[in-house]
């Protein structure tokens, strides 16, 4: 390593510990540029993830301390002000997954699929960002470590379980009292669109059939109308047979 790699992992190393949330969150912005440009660079600056991996798991985890709800009019919203390190964070980890797993190797396969649950329910106010994410991570780990899912498969379904809880009302034509809020109502069809490609991935795995719970999670998803159709429109082909629907039908896009 060479005297300015050495000294860019330091100053890395002691951006991502500022407390400065501005601070850390522009540290994590050029952490991903590294990894996504060169990772072979990367590979030399954080070698086995050194230096690396530890900070983005202190950098995932939801700090209560930074969160406060605020009056918008009739609604109450929520403000994270760790959410946008939080979300470059869970970025550097996608590609890292897509570039360079093997600097991924400090993590056990149960601690990443732990911090990727993690991610699938961080939705503060109903974000999407860093589930929308997430989602990606699984797509991605199923195209390159598809017994890694497949072994944490019951874990996953407990947590799309509860991103497709929040539509069963609606499906019912039952309105609740959160669901009168339009932009939150947005933020959740956008969650619900990025939850069922991961799913899809995830049916679309060699053994998938067998897993129970992934496909009872998908035989419940698909009686819901208004989650039958946002897979229809999608075309998901996997989760739709799957869930016993008609992969050949294409239903209205859902708004």
């Amino acid at each position: 390593m060479s005297v300015l790699q050495s000294l860019f992992k330091v100053a890395v190393a002691n951006f991502l510990n500022d407390p400065d949330l501005e601070v850390q969150k522009a540290a994590l912005i050029a952490v991903n540029a590294l990894l996504h440009h060169d990772a072979q660079l990367a590979r030399q600056v954080f070698p086995g993830g050194d230096g690396l991996v530890p900070a983005l798991l202190q950098l995932v985890e939801v700090r209560e301390e930074l969160q406060r709800k605020v009056d918008f009019g009739p609604f109450k919203h929520l403000v994270d002000d760790g959410l946008p390190v939080r979300k470059n964070a869970f970025a550097c980890i996608l590609v890292m997954v897509e570039k360079c797993p093997d600097l991924l190797v400090p993590l056990a396969g149960s601690q990443l699929m732990g911090i990727v649950c993690k991610g699938l329910s961080d939705a503060p106010d109903d974000s999407p960002d860093v589930p929308f994410i997430s989602h990606q991570i699984i797509v991605q780990l199923c195209q390159r470590s598809s017994i890694s899912v497949i072994a944490h498969v019951d874990a996953l379904v407990a947590e799309f379980a509860k991103t497709l809880a929040l539509f069963d009302k609606k499906s019912a034509g039952k309105e609740g009292k959160e669901d009168k809020d339009p932009e939150k109502l947005e933020r959740r069809i956008t969650i619900l669109r990025s939850a069922l490609r991961a799913l899809d991935a995830m049916c679309a795995l060699p053994g998938a059939s067998e897993e129970r719970s992934l496909m009872d999670l998908a035989a419940n998803a698909m009686r819901m109308d208004y989650v039958r159709q946002a897979a229809e429109a999608e075309g998901l082909q996997s989760v739709l047979r799957a869930g016993g629907a008609d992969p050949s039908k294409r239903g209205v896009v859902v708004a």
